[in-house]
Parts: structure tokens; C-alpha cells; sequence
């Protein structure tokens, strides 16, 4: 199974690298102030101080002595560390625990109008220097006008900052509510067919509760004296149990219809999504397997093997057996019951079942059930 949220991003070099925000510039309130996007002046318009590491001319501290003031006041400016942590996640898809998020305050102690320069900058950033300039740059008038700059350098660590995935209204998440599986066996063969389900949390509905379910089946033929036997088909079912009913089809794979593989290349994917939030399962697709379902029965959902032909197979004397796999996943909406405790269950019924046949005779050894292993 596999969990995903699609309004998250993985966290890149590339991507922390701009995720430093100068969240404010202190300049002295002036209508005719620019914003610092033409030519620079003539040499000795601008003046600039570049906090470092270490002590500079013209700087009231180090980078690291503002980091360590920053740590010291953990409560100071939450606000724009909050605010931080929204833009990040609206326009990347990073979401920073506010405590992995550290507010900077670079001070200038020369005569510059420009004072200081206020920082919010995530822990998997650091900081290596800061240039805050001031002076005269040409617009594209090509008049003096007055400008602030700040640039920033530094290097990232991905692993330093906690990215949280975000819980509430607007973030839903699956959250794994069971699993299971069933053998079935004969002498000629053995299928493993597996279940497991998640519910949707986060939402934000009030009249449905939405579920997921998939399913996964394997066949293999067993190493017997005699003619060999070969799988000639097998399947499995699912469909929710008439006490909980489903309401309508949200999503499902694979597509409805016959499909095609050759056992080579990676995994055939099959991902349900619904409100952000997606969740998945794979199967090595082999030959030809057919995917139904019933439109008016949310939650019934079948796939098949049954290539017309027999598996290529050459038993056990040459060291190969050649084991079968076919899968599903969909994703239902049933309406909310009325306590607490009905929300959280949510039952369903399997079937599975398996064909064998004799390659010589053409004879068939087949075993199926519902709910259950057995031996057949």
C-alpha cells in the first residue's frame, strides 16, 4: 500500500534554496522611494554591509549570533513564521512545523537609513551571508531613485527541517483501517489473495464518509509427479456487505475492460484519488486479464485471469515456476451513519477463486471461497 498527497512536494535543494522569505525591509516611510529594480548608480551612490559568520564593520551582529538570539526566543514572532509556513505551502507544497522555522534580525550600525533587515528562514536553509545595500539606482527613465536591496546566500540540508503533512479541512489523508488475507490450496496449485482498506479523513464532508479497498491475487502451480499442470484462470471479488451499503462510485483501477502484459517492465500502478489525498497498489500484469464492475452497485468491482491459453510454465525440472498476479483498488462514498463508532467500520465481502488444468488431458482442478482460506 502506498500513501501519497498530491498538494505535497518532495523537498528539493532547488526548491529550499528560494524558500527563504526577506519578510520585511525597514525603510523610513517616503512616497518617492523605489523598489530597487533599475541600473545601479555610479560607484559611491550605494552602501552596502554584508553579515557574515564572523564580526563585520558596520554589522550589530553575526549570522550566527542571530540565529542563536532566534533559538533563545522561540515564542518571538510567530505570527510571520505562521504566515511563512502558508506561503511555503501554497506555492510549493512544503509543510514546515512553525518550531522548524527560525525569525532573523540582521541590524546595521552605520549611518545608513536602512537599519535592519528581518528574515524567516526554515531550518534546512542556513544562512551563510547577507548583503543589505541602500542608495541610488536609475530607473528605466533613467532618473535617480532611491533603493533597498537585500541578497542572500547559504546552503540547504534537507534533513534539518520537519515537513509535516498538514491535517484539517482541505488537507484530507487515508488512514489504513484493516488487512488481510486468504490461501487457498489444492494439490495442483495455491493462490494468495490479499485485502486491505483505508478511510478517507479530512474531508470536509458532512454527508459521506469515503473508503478505499484493494485487492491482490497470486497463482502459482505446484511441483507434482506426473504431467504437468498449468493455470488456466483465476479471479477475485469484492463488494460491500449489505449492512453498509456503498452510495456512489468515486474512483477505481484498473479501467473496465480487457488488458494486456508481458510480464516485463515495472508494475502496472493502479492509484485512487479523491480531494487531494491518494493511495495505491501494483502487480506484475501478465498476459491478458479483464477488470468488471457494476454501475449501479458501488463497490462491486472483479478482475480476471484467464488468457485463453496456458500459462507458459515448464515445471520444476528446468527451475521455474511462473506465478500469476492480477490486483485492484477503488474508492467508494457511503453516507454517514450516525454514531461515532459505525463511521469506523466499513465490511466487505471477498471472493477469489482458481482454475488448474492438466496439460496432457485437458481435466480442470479448480478451488474458490468468500471470507475464507480453505484447502479444496
Amino acid at each position: 500500500m502506498h500513501i501519497t498527497k498530491r498538494i505535497r512536494a518532495w523537498r528539493t535543494a532547488a526548491a529550499i534554496s528560494v524558500a527563504i522569505a526577506l519578510f520585511g525591509v525597514s525603510t523610513p516611510a517616503r512616497a518617492d522611494e523605489g523598489g530597487g529594480t533599475g541600473t545601479p548608480a555610479p560607484a559611491g551612490d550605494v552602501s552596502s554591509v554584508t553579515f557574515t559568520d564572523k564580526e563585520t564593520t558596520g554589522a550589530a551582529a553575526s549570522i550566527p549570533e542571530a540565529y542563536r538570539e532566534a533559538k533563545a526566543n522561540p515564542a518571538e514572532n510567530l505570527d510571520e513564521r505562521r504566515e511563512f509556513v502558508a506561503e511555503s505551502a501554497k506555492n510549493s507544497g512544503l509543510y514546515y512545523d512553525p518550531s522548524a522555522v527560525n525569525y532573523l534580525k540582521l541590524e546595521r550600525t552605520d549611518d545608513a537609513r536602512v537599519k535592519d533587515v528581518e528574515m524567516v528562514v526554515p531550518n534546512d536553509y542556513h544562512v551563510a551571508a547577507v548583503t543589505l545595500s541602500e542608495g541610488k539606482v536609475k530607473d528605466d527613465n533613467a532618473h535617480l531613485t532611491d533603493s533597498v536591496t537585500a541578497g542572500v546566500a547559504g546552503t540547504t540540508d534537507i534533513d534539518a527541517a520537519d515537513v509535516m503533512l498538514p491535517d484539517g479541512p482541505g488537507f484530507a489523508s487515508f488512514t489504513p483501517s484493516g488487512s488481510g488475507q486468504y490461501i487457498l490450496e489444492t494439490s495442483k496449485g495455491r493462490m494468495l489473495a490479499t485485502w486491505a482498506k483505508a478511510k478517507l479523513g479530512d474531508d470536509g464532508s458532512s454527508t459521506y464518509d469515503y473508503w478505499q479497498y484493494m485487492r491482490k491475487g497470486k497463482v502459482v502451480s505446484k511441483d507434482i509427479t506426473g504431467p504437468n499442470w498449468v493455470i488456466k484462470e483465476f479471479g477475485i471479488k469484492s463488494y460491500p456487505a449489505s449492512s453498509n451499503p456503498a452510495h456512489h462510485w468515486v474512483d477505481w483501477e484498473p479501467r473496465i475492460g480487457e488488458h494486456s502484459g508481458d510480464c516485463k517492465g515495472s508494475p502496472v500502478q493502479l492509484e485512487v484519488e479523491y480531494g487531494g489525498a491518494a493511495i495505491a497498489t501494483s502487480f506484475q500484469d501478465c498476459d491478458k486479464y479483464t477488470a468488471y464492475m457494476l454501475d449501479d452497485k458501488p463497490g462491486d468491482f472483479s478482475v480476471n485471469w484467464n488468457p485463453g491459453f496456458f500459462a507458459k510454465w515448464w515445471g520444476y525440472a528446468f527451475g521455474v515456476t511462473d506465478p500469476r498476479e492480477i490486483a485492484f483498488n477503488w474508492l467508494v462514498a457511503r453516507k454517514q451513519p450516525g454514531t461515532a463508532a459505525a463511521r469506523g467500520k466499513f465490511t466487505v465481502n471477498d471472493y477469489q477463486y482458481f482454475r488448474m488444468q492438466r496439460q496432457l488431458t485437458g481435466s480442470t482442478d479448480t478451488c474458490d471461497s468468500t471470507n475464507t482460506g480453505t484447502d479444496c
